[in-house]
């Protein structure tokens, strides 16, 4: 039996009960004599479909997948593609939890939350989010704080800000063009947020996530003399 099918048992696992957010290496898929990254795409577009069995949002799950394929195509160091699957795996699980999580919240707050996520990129108002969730702005107000422990307007940005994190990890996007895609007045205000919520500026946080990658790259051991045993 092909190894990957343990992925759904393992995703069902991680996302409901582990604190930690890594999936382990599937050692069978690791030791085959298929190219790396051809490999690893197929992995992610299992992943992706698995998601999307499971409730994940189609178009969630198909743009990250898209993102992982897009980045897989460009890499050739065998640590490189490994360090990017693991990436793959731990951001679908995260999401897989989180989506389970979301499941135990009052209806209104997940349709505000559906909302902001669907006009990431667009100007959001109290009243455009309490229309589509069904509720009074008010109450919606106090309801999503109570039940979220954050005001609507700090989960938007902190939605953006995670959104931002990964563009800036991933894309080669200028800071300026990410502020206007994530809907910031401009350049310098999307700076000031992004340093409040991560204390570093979006181009420290840029240069300190590849400088992370790399470490772990020269830190780790390298897979491909354990795959060449394997073989």
């Amino acid at each position: 039996m092909d190894s990957f099918y343990l992925i759904p048992n393992r995703f069902l696992n991680h996302c409901l009960n582990l604190p930690v957010l890594t999936l382990p290496l599937l050692s069978g898929l690791r030791n085959s004599g298929a190219p790396q990254s051809s490999a690893r795409i197929v992995e992610i577009t299992r992943a992706c479909r698995f998601c999307i069995r499971s409730g994940m949002e189609p178009t969630d799950a198909y743009n990250a997948s898209d993102l992982y394929i897009r980045k897989m195509d460009t890499l050739k160091n065998i640590d490189d593609i490994w360090t990017l699957r693991d990436d793959m795996m731990t951001f679908y699980s995260e999401f897989m939890r989180e989506m389970h999580n979301l499941m135990r919240l009052p209806r209104p707050v997940i349709r505000a939350m559906d909302y902001i996520e669907a006009h990431l990129h667009d100007k959001q108002s109290l009243e455009e989010i309490a229309g589509y969730a069904g509720i009074t702005s008010a109450y919606l107000s106090d309801l999503f704080h109570k039940e979220t422990g954050l005001t609507l307007g700090n989960y938007i940005i902190r939605r953006r800000i995670e959104t931002a994190r990964n563009m800036l990890r991933y894309t080669d996007q200028k800071v300026a063009e990410i502020a206007e895609i994530l809907a910031f007045s401009n350049a310098s205000h999307f700076q000031r947020v992004f340093k409040k919520e991560t204390g570093c500026t979006p181009n420290q946080y840029r240069r300190f996530s590849r400088m992370s990658h790399e470490a772990v790259v020269s830190d780790s051991p390298s897979r491909s003399g354990s795959e060449t045993t394997a073989s």
